[in-house]
């Protein structure tokens, strides 16, 4: 029980050293569920709820191994925790503001798709209803597809291609 584990869980190496490992889980079933996945497997890397000594509740990504001496008899089992707390509420964050920003592109009253390499690679619905096209027939298109004519695309494409290479927007009157 080094000093990070100090500061993970709230106990002193004296309070932890000697006491049963199931004390640092959130759930003490888990941590025996664990201890038995680490034989059976040889070892486990996995996301576990832990307690911290005032009953706080973390998420740590965890990696437990079977320790064994030279003769490899097994001695018990070597532990690594990180506390993955806020990388966890991070992606929580971004899930949300992702769902937030597809609510907004699907209800958007102006059409927009996203494309690669002038392949249009994404659609909303207003984008598809404005060039009279289902989604699936615009998705993995070239851009060319929605102009009137080749010379016209290549117009569009290379004046297109010198704003945005500078940061600027690209705004055209288009057939």
């Amino acid at each position: 029980f080094n000093p990070a584990a100090e500061r993970a869980f709230g106990y002193t190496r004296e309070e932890a050293v000697g006491r049963p490992a199931n004390m640092l889980y959130a759930d003490p079933e888990s941590g025996e569920a664990i201890r038995r996945l680490v034989f059976e497997r040889q070892g486990v890397v996995s996301e576990v709820e832990n307690r911290r000594k005032n009953g706080e509740v973390f998420t740590s990504l965890m990696s437990a191994a079977i320790l064994r001496d030279a003769d490899g008899k097994a001695l018990g089992i070597l532990g690594t925790s990180i506390d993955v707390t806020d990388r966890k509420r991070a992606e929580a964050k971004m899930r949300d503001a992702s769902a937030e920003l597809e609510v907004l592109f699907e209800n958007a009253v102006t059409g927009i798709a996203f494309t690669k390499e002038r392949t249009i690679e994404r659609v909303n619905r207003r984008f598809a209803e404005l060039f009279g096209y289902g989604r699936d027939e615009l998705v993995g298109e070239s851009l060319e597809r929605i102009h009137t004519a080749r010379q016209d695309h290549e117009k569009y494409m290379r004046e297109a291609d010198a704003q945005l290479a500078q940061g600027r927007v690209y705004q055209a009157d288009v057939q």
